[in-house]
């Protein structure tokens, strides 16, 4: 029994040697080799069909990588070399720069400047001889009056005084004032914010004009929220949020209460009154 091959049909003869042979079971048993032999060549062919797609797949994915980068090196050469052809055109159809300017203008700008100075001088030194005659000859020219005379002389005393008063440069433009619209912290702040009357006069405020709402109150919930808003430049309060509630209607009446609060002292920073974030908590007790 250790030397039967149990692929061989020979043991189902052996198996059902005393046994009815047309019992169903017996035909099963006699098939069972060329079955099993079937489905190991069925098994086979499924494998190899998938593995020979499987590896004309990565053949086609490669070759069409190559051809994509082929592609691209192509389009990139030919992008440079169009690149190129465009940068000598452009050189070719650039004029060439105007010749420099000929130096004999030069020459004749120096020869005006040059002139205009003497012009200066001269009416100066003019001025100081009329100046000087006028001084000699006030006590002979007392009884005779000269209009022509005079009217030239004043003529020349106020060029001369135009030419001798310095110009006045015009005064530099003052930069223009920048307002300052960011929201300081208080850590920031040489002046920080107060409510008229300091802390104590806040607190009551709040409890004069705090009102408990009824759901909380019936619920018998308490506690303490805590919210967040600006102290505008001129006090007012601005952009009340609630940063830590504790429950809907007690936030609700926290943000109504504290956004009727009156005018604070703005902070100031350097001098000016700047906008500043300030958190306040407030409490809801239960009497």
């Amino acid at each position: 029994m250790a030397k039967i091959d149990i692929l061989d049909p020979k043991w189902v003869d052996m198996v059902f040697a005393d046994k009815n042979r047309e019992y169903g079971a017996y035909q099963l048993r006699k098939g069972t080799s060329s079955r099993n032999l079937l489905a190991l060549v069925i098994l086979m062919t499924i494998a190899l069909l998938i593995g020979g797609y499987l590896f004309y797949k990565v053949k086609a994915d490669e070759a069409a990588e190559r051809e994509r980068l082929e592609a691209m090196k192509r389009s990139a050469e030919l992008s440079a070399e169009a690149e190129q052809k465009e940068e000598e055109e452009l050189q070719e159809d650039t004029p060439p720069p105007p010749p420099p300017q000929d130096v004999p203008e030069v020459e004749q700008v120096r020869e005006t400047q040059q002139f205009v100075v003497p012009e200066i001088k001269e009416v100066i030194d003019e001025a100081k001889e009329v100046k000087s005659t006028t001084d000699l000859d006030a006590e002979t020219a007392i009884g005779a009056k000269d209009q022509e005379g005079t009217s030239d002389a004043s003529v020349l005393t106020e060029a001369v005084k135009e030419v001798q008063e310095p110009v006045k440069e015009p005064e530099p433009e003052k930069p223009p004032v920048v307002e300052d619209t960011k929201v300081y912290n208080l850590a920031e702040l040489a002046e920080q914010p107060s409510f008229p009357g300091g802390d104590a006069a806040m607190y009551q405020w709040l409890s004069k004009n705090l009102q408990y709402p009824p759901i909380a109150q019936e619920n018998g919930i308490s506690g303490t929220v805590v919210v967040q808003f600006v102290v505008e430049k001129d006090g007012s309060v601005n952009g009340v949020k609630v940063v830590r509630g504790k429950d809907p209607s007690l936030d609700k009446e926290a943000v109504r209460v504290v956004s009727k609060m009156p005018k604070w002292n703005p902070g100031k920073q350097n001098g000016q009154h700047v906008r500043v974030w300030y958190t306040l908590p407030v409490k809801f007790q239960l009497q």
